[in-house]
């Protein structure tokens, strides 16, 4: 009796041993990645941006989500010395998770502000952008995709010549998602003299316009509407090298063109939002408009196959 009781006692023990470093082993490390996709910002030279960033955790108990050991944040360049410093608003539980190779991954949105002002033109452009978040006693660095941000002087036209109205999107698929496809936009000159439109130009690094193929068109469509059909042809959307820049497109004094202009992508991301200035002339001087990053439609579509999952020590 004595023998069977040490014996239970044991392997009791033995057990409590088990879960012991089991769960001390499994909350040593934790597991991370982010939902990477393009990240695009378009803001006159004093306003400050914010920048949200979907993180997934396959745990609810880490540092890596407490706000209050996060001393710095900033974003860089993977490949080159790029970088831009944020400042953390705070990180919120989404209350949202998701089965990442059979195993729970938490959502939080990480909330910044980017502080970044000047007196200049600027521009960032980064394909593979890092999200660097600097720990009380350790160093988090998260994949998020392309990162474009840009200062410009103002929104609009100064001089008021040229207005936008009629924006609309053509929204189709790529790759099975819904993607932004083509720009539809009229172009009114409110001035008594001719205007010539010479380049427009966007504003993300995933993208460009293919002047060759913008069309004028007496009415805008469905946003729905088949880019193809509408143009015509066959048109293909991943880049194609393009052989000029310019358009060269006259609109009468108080008159209105309307356009679309396609949308060529030069990486796998897909958009749903662009910013992107008109250069155009008027009595021999040249004018800008500059339009800010406008967002045609929401997606909350999340990519799990795309997803770099990294291991870090918990401390």
């Amino acid at each position: 009796m004595k023998k069977y009781i040490i014996l239970c006692s044991s392997l009791f023990s033995l057990v409590i041993f088990l879960l012991i470093v089991f769960v001390s082993t499994s909350n040593d490390t934790f597991k991370i990645t982010t939902i990477k996709k393009p990240y695009n910002f378009v803001s006159v030279y004093d306003e400050e941006e914010t920048m949200e960033v979907g993180v997934l955790v396959n745990s609810k108990k880490t540092h890596s989500t407490n706000p209050k050991y996060i001393s710095s944040a900033l974003i860089e360049s993977k490949n080159k010395g790029d970088c831009l410093n944020l400042e953390l608003v705070n990180i919120t539980d989404e209350d949202a998770s998701y089965v990442i190779e059979n195993e729970k991954y938490y959502l939080y949105m990480f909330n910044f502000n980017i502080p970044f002002k000047t007196s200049e033109d600027f521009s960032l452009e980064i394909e593979n952008a890092v999200l660097k978040l600097n720990y009380t006693l350790s160093t988090i660095s998260l994949d998020i995709g392309s990162f474009s941000y840009y200062k410009v002087p103002y929104i609009g036209d100064k001089d008021n010549n040229i207005t936008i109205s009629k924006l609309k999107p053509l929204v189709n698929e790529r790759n099975k998602n819904k993607t932004l496809v083509g720009i539809q936009i009229g172009i009114m000159n409110e001035e008594e003299n001719e205007i010539t439109i010479r380049r427009i130009i966007p504003l993300d690094l995933n993208i460009t316009f293919s002047p060759s193929e913008i069309k004028e068109v007496n009415e805008v469509y469905e946003s729905s509407s088949d880019i193809k059909r509408l143009l015509g042809y066959d048109y293909v959307l991943e880049n194609e090298e393009i052989m000029m820049d310019k358009i060269d497109l006259k609109i009468l004094p108080e008159s209105q063109k309307i356009l679309i202009i396609p949308i060529k992508y030069l990486n796998d991301y897909s958009i749903n939002k662009v910013g992107f200035y008109i250069e155009y002339e008027c009595n021999g001087k040249k004018g800008v408009y500059y339009f800010d990053n406008f967002l045609f439609f929401t997606s909350s579509l999340i990519n799990i196959d795309s997803l770099h999952i990294m291991t870090y020590e918990n401390n």
